[in-house]
This record gives structure tokens, sequence and C-alpha cells, in this order.
């Protein structure tokens, strides 16, 4: 019994006073917008959003002036600031880059709004913002970066469809930072939300297309819930008769496949008053059709009856 209370003691005795790991010093240059304070005070700005954080104590801010970015018009007010801290590891930052301006005038008015678009939507105090040439692509990008986990991603998605793409980025609850040319859409979500564009299958006319919507919005139902829009893209706007994509956009992890069946058809009509037989026919066999869609082979003009599936 003694020696029991004697263990008992020594572990209270040393859980009392538990072992601190070794602080550090680190730096952190950060490029500020000027947004009509002086340096100084950006400074001290800066600081303050450091300080914020409670696994970091701030030993100093040192204002270095204005810079500019090399061989470009001097229209962007940038403060460089050295903030030195103590931690017991570096803080990295949550960055976040739109890219595809098309002018620096263009990006440089944009990085403000998107600065505080950005601090709105993660939830964190941005501690960079500022438009830099892109060598890639030969124009302009905002980069932005931000103290701590953000509480909403940045998801960038290209697309032919941005109108249902908003849409659809809209109804699901998520913010639309920037719509750009040939970069797509920038939208912040708090839960997962990669975007993904599908042609489906081609019909012969708009109306075709248009008859079988229904069936394909049940598709993706089962494909997605209510996670997408799907529509009629015609290849010749305007034309009826234009050869048209069931065109869908849709947020899943789930993938589909698709089979022709062998029969062929003289008639929209005649494959369509056969769909439920074969159905039927496939469910025998213990697969589970999530659509069914009839449309024209353009080989032989024949019609088809194309049957999808979810992979997984």
């Amino acid at each position: 019994m003694k020696i029991l209370g004697f263990a008992l003691l020594g572990s209270l005795f040393f859980s009392a006073y538990p072992a601190h790991s070794a602080t550090k010093t680190f730096q952190y240059l950060a490029r500020v917008p000027e947004a009509g304070l002086s340096c100084n005070d950006a400074a001290k700005d800066l600081e303050s959003k450091f300080a914020s954080r409670e696994d970091v104590r701030v030993s100093s801010s040192e204002c270095r002036g204005l810079v500019s970015v090399p061989n470009q018009p001097d229209i962007q007010k940038i403060y460089s600031i050295l903030v030195s801290y103590e931690a017991e590891r570096a803080v990295y930052p949550t960055s976040i880059t739109i890219e595809r301006y098309d002018s620096y005038e263009h990006c440089v008015n944009r990085v403000l709004p998107q600065r505080d678009l950005f601090e709105a939507a993660t939830g964190l105090a941005s501690i960079t913002a500022m438009c830099l040439p892109s060598r890639l692509y030969g124009n302009y990008q905002i980069e932005i970066q931000g103290l701590g986990k953000a509480k909403a991603r940045l998801y960038n998605f290209q697309t032919r469809h941005p109108s249902q793409a908003l849409a659809l980025i809209n109804r699901l609850g998520a913010v639309v930072a920037e719509t750009i040319n040939y970069a797509g859409i920038y939208y912040y979500s708090e839960n997962s939300l990669i975007l993904r564009d599908a042609s489906i299958l081609s019909f012969p006319s708009i109306a075709a297309c248009e008859n079988q919507l229904n069936e394909g919005a049940q598709m993706l139902t089962r494909l997605a819930e209510n996670r997408f829009e799907i529509f009629c893209r015609p290849m010749a706007p305007g034309n009826p008769n234009s050869s048209t994509w069931l065109t869908a956009i849709y947020s899943s992890g789930r993938m589909y496949s698709s089979q022709t069946r062998p029969e062929q058809y003289f008639s929209m009509n005649e494959c369509l008053s056969d769909k439920q037989r074969i159905l039927d026919e496939v469910r025998g066999s213990r697969r589970d059709p999530i659509a069914a869609f009839c449309t024209t082979d353009i080989m032989t003009d024949m019609t088809k009856l194309e049957i999808f599936y979810i992979l997984f």
C-alpha cells in the first residue's frame, strides 16, 4: 500500500508541471495592399493579426516601405512588412490564387474586393494580398494568404455552361468569388463541392432530347441527389433539327457507365414503347439501371436504346 501511495503521489507531482516545448523565433515577410493606411499603421494591423493566434507571441513588426511589381505600371501600392514572432513551429499561411485576369489594371482593382471576400468566406485574417504577373498564361493573378485553418475552401470550375453552373453553385449555398474567361468560376464552399461537366448522350434534335429530359433528371437524382443541373445543349443553337447533347453539371463522387443494346428500331416511338420490356429483362439479371434513353445512331440512322448504370 505504501508503494502504491508513493506512485500515485509521484504521478500527481509530475502532471502538475507539464513539459513545454521550446519556442523559436521566426519571421514572415508580408505584402500588404496600402488601402488608405500608412505603412506603420499597416504594420501594427498585421502585428495584431499575428498576435490574435494563441500559439504565437509577436516580437516586432517592421515597415520596409512600398514595393512595386517589376515591369508593370506603378498603380499597385504594396507595403513590405516583416513580422518577427516566437512559436513552437513556423506559421504556414492558407493561400489562394485567382488566375487569368486580362489586364494588370483589372487585376489590381480586384485585389481589395477579393481580399474582403476571402476574409468573409474563410474566416481568416489576410496577411498578404497582391496582383502578380502569371508567366504560365501571360496574364495576371491575385494571391491572398491568411492565418489559420479556413472554414471554406476556394474551388475553380471550368465550363462552357457558366449560367447553369452558377445556378447550381448558388443553389447549393456556395459563394461565387469571380467568373473569368478561360479560367472559369471561382467559388468558396464550406462543404466539399467539386463539380463535373458531363455530355451524357447525343440526340438527333432538340425535341428528342427534351422529350427524355425527365429521364435524365431521374438519372442524376440517383447519381447526385439534388446536386445537379441538367439541360439540352444543341450543337447549332436556333436550329430545331440540330444534334443536341443531354448535358449535366453535377457534384458527386459516383461514376456511371452505359451500354448500347443490340436491338435496332425504325423510329423513336418504337424504341420508347419497347424500353420497359428491356428494363424488366435487365433488372431480372440483377443489374440496376438508373436510366435508359432512346437515341438515333448517326452512322445507320437507326434508333437504339442506351442503358446507364452506376459504377460505384
